[in-house]
């Protein structure tokens, strides 16, 4: 058979693994890059009519209810997902390769994949993205989340300093944390 392929319309990016592969939830998957996309109903509707004319009429002899390149979340939220073993290229809006952006939660983008047809359904393996408004992913980057106010306020900043100074080498004597 072909390749079947589809491009995503931009859209709304709710989840994304594309610097390294995610950790499979359940034991024994491999690892994956992956990219889900936030939807609304009309979307889709428009997303599955259009993998399955691409498709044409498969059966899918494993299940009443195939997957078309969607996923349910426990919450009951529909995304739509891809997957893919190797690393997707990743290209800005005039098609200049990006290395390594920090895609976060609320970036629009979209994906090009290639449609893979199994006795579930249908998978879409992410073959690269094209980002439109990049939202940098932050995570744990030790930005407080916090806003100022009024109240204590430490002098000379963090105790964990990685300063010559903060280490012992200032005429202070050092520190307790000296080794």
């Amino acid at each position: 058979m072909a390749k079947i392929y589809l491009t995503t319309p931009f859209l709304e990016v709710k989840w994304s693994a594309l610097n390294k592969p995610a950790k499979p939830l359940d034991e024994g998957k491999e690892p994956k890059y992956s990219i889900r996309f936030n939807v609304d109903d009309d979307t889709i509707k428009a997303h599955v009519a259009a993998v399955k004319k691409l498709v044409g009429d498969v059966k899918f002899p494993k299940t009443k209810v195939p997957a078309w390149g969607i996923a349910k979340s426990e919450e009951g939220v529909i995304t739509i997902l891809a997957t893919s073993k190797y690393k997707p290229a990743i290209f800005d809006m005039k098609n200049n390769k990006l290395e390594d952006p920090k895609v976060g939660n609320g970036t629009i983008a979209r994906a090009a994949c290639e449609l893979y047809i199994h006795e579930k359904g249908v998978s879409l393996t992410v073959n690269s993205i094209q980002i439109k408004k990049l939202v940098e992913y932050e995570g744990q980057s030790g930005k407080s989340p916090f806003d100022t106010g009024e109240g204590y306020e430490a002098e000379g900043g963090s105790p964990f300093s990685t300063s010559d100074e903060a280490e012992g080498d200032s005429d202070n004597g050092g520190s307790a944390l000296d080794i």
